[in-house]
Order: C-alpha cells, then structure tokens, then sequence
C-alpha cells in the first residue's frame, strides 16, 4: 500500500491536493521516527564510547613515564604510594557509581571480586617492577598479548570454545614473546620479562573473572586490587615509605590519574564498543607509550624487542580484522 492512503481535493489548495494521512500511516511514521531516533543515540553513545576507550589508552600509555620520571624512590615504595592514589580515586568511583551505597557494592560483587582484586594486585605490582627492569616498549607489547591470555584462561577454566584464528594468534604472540625474551636469555636478564608476563596474566585474570561472573561489576575489584597492593608495597619496603615530594607526585598521579581514571573511561566506554572493535582501541596504549618515552627519556627499543612486538601486534590485529568480518557476517 501507498504510505498515504487517502486524498481531499481541496478548493483552499487551487488545485492541489491535499493528502491526510490515516491511523495506521501515523503509527508507521511514529515507528519510523523512533527508529530513527534509537539509531541516533546509539550512535552519539558509540561514538561516546570510543572517545572513553581511546582516551583510557591515552591515560594508560602514560603510566611508564610517570614511573621514569621517579627519582629516588624504590619500586616498593612507587608501587605503594602509586595503590595509595588507585585506590582514593576508585572509592569515589564506586560510592558516585552506586549513590553512596558502598558496602552494598562490594557485597554485590562477592568473592569473585576478592580473586579478581589479587588478579590486580598481582598486575600492578609487576607492571611497576616490570617498568623498572625493562624498557616500556617490552612491557607494553608483552602485555597487548593479554586478551589471548585471556581467551586460553576462559577456555581452560570456563570451558569457553576458543576459535581457530584465536587459537592462530596465541601461537603467534607466544612465539613474538619468545623473541623478547632470547634477548634477555643472552643476556642473562629476563626479570623485566617475566615481569611483564605476569603482568599480562595478572590483567588477563580480571577479564576471566569478570566472564565467570556473568559481567560482573569490577570496580570493587579494582578497589580491592588497590588495597591488596598497598599492603604489598607497605611489606616489600620493610615499612619505609618515606619518599620526596615530587616522586610521591608522580606515583599518586600514575596511580591515581592514569590507571584509576582509565580503568574507569575504559570500564564504561567498552559498554557502547563491539568487543572486537575494542582489540583496536586498545592499541592505542601499545603504539604511544613507546613513543612518550623515546621523545622525553631517548629510551630506545632493541631490535629483538620490536621485532618480537611486531608478531604480537600482528597477531592481534589479524584476529581482531577476522572477528569484525565474522561479526558483520552475522
């Protein structure tokens, strides 16, 4: 049928007709206008989403300058006072999050959240002492691997399918990873390495537990992370944590500003982002933090280094290209 099912000649008009519409073409245009409507918020949320998540990346990628930029202070003592600023800015997250009901929050979120707090603290910990005994590029193309990590965990204790091309891409960051490591292997320095991989299992964790949790609020966990990693930093530095002023500065801001607040942005950006966009985002953090402390410190990546980080960016951004094309197949 014609959307307009009847015309009245009108003399008013001189001629022309005058068409007016019936009931049913009128809930046919409100049906029109709504779907329009839902595309057009769908989209300014999309786009929300993927400045939040580009902007988290941004955030992150300046976590390994900040570590440089410490002077004096040991890494136990970065890692405390770095959890110290994770942890006030994540509390305000939380009780903004849930309108003041806190303990209701972490009461929410069970003990998932508690093995997901150690998956964290295990990462943060690492990260500062990973920065610490390598350079940023290794770190950040260690951990890029951590959404495989993350795929193998979920398949191995959640039983979840792993496809073939993810499967392709696990052997192919394992083997960028061992190309990394040969350095260390001849060298006979492989801490910063080991570091980072615990790192990249630690991050992988907290995705596994949010899976197990059915999408699982992780900000608790986050907040329990933080507090687990002060008690570790507090204990690594024998009690004495007494720094200056500008290196505190630093790791309140790495802790504080960067991670916190880019947890956060990613945490609520990633729900308007198709996960397989996110693997894109994502790099954002991989490509930049290389770049700040090569402009501000000259540090300067091996070659084995960026070959190695070469397989695992490539390996990642091959499955993420193969999982976009599934999904629109769908």
């Amino acid at each position: 049928m014609p959307i307009i099912a009847r015309c009245a000649f009108s003399k008013r008009l001189r001629g022309r007709f005058e068409m007016t519409p019936t009931r049913e073409d009128r809930h046919a245009g409100t049906d029109v206008d709504v779907t329009e409507r839902t595309r057009a918020s769908e989209a300014r949320h999309r786009r929300l989403g993927i400045m939040m998540v580009v902007l988290a990346g941004v955030f992150w990628s300046l976590q390994g300058p900040a570590v440089r930029m410490i002077e004096a202070a040991s890494g136990a003592q970065i890692i405390f006072w770095r959890s110290i600023g994770q942890l006030a800015v994540m509390m305000i997250v939380v009780a903004i999050v849930n309108r003041g009901r806190v303990l209701s929050a972490f009461r929410l979120a069970g003990y998932r959240a508690v093995i997901g707090g150690i998956c964290g603290a295990a990462a943060g910990t690492c990260f500062v002492l990973a920065v610490l005994h390598t350079t940023v590029a290794n770190v950040v193309f260690i951990m890029a691997s951590a959404p495989l990590v993350a795929a193998a965990g979920a398949w191995l204790l959640l039983r979840e399918r792993v496809e073939p091309r993810t499967l392709g891409a696990m052997v192919a960051a394992v083997t960028g990873i061992a190309v990394m490591m040969s350095e260390g292997l001849a060298t006979g320095n492989v801490a910063g390495t080991l570091f980072a991989l615990v790192t990249t299992v630690g991050f992988a964790g907290i995705a596994v537990v949010a899976r197990w949790g059915g999408g699982l609020n992780m900000l608790p966990a986050v907040c329990l992370a933080a507090a687990f990693t002060i008690v570790a930093g507090w204990a690594m530095a024998g009690g004495d944590v007494t720094v200056t002023h500008s290196d505190r500065l630093y790791a309140l801001a790495s802790g504080g500003l960067l991670t916190a607040a880019g947890a956060t942005l990613f945490l609520y950006g990633a729900k308007f982002v198709p996960a397989a966009v996110l693997v894109f985002l994502t790099l954002t953090e991989v490509v930049l933090a290389p770049i700040w402390v090569w402009a501000v410190f000259a540090e300067i990546p091996s070659a084995y280094t960026l070959a190695g980080g070469a397989i695992v960016l490539g390996a990642i951004s091959i499955e993420a290209v193969l999982r976009v094309r599934g999904a629109e197949r769908r």
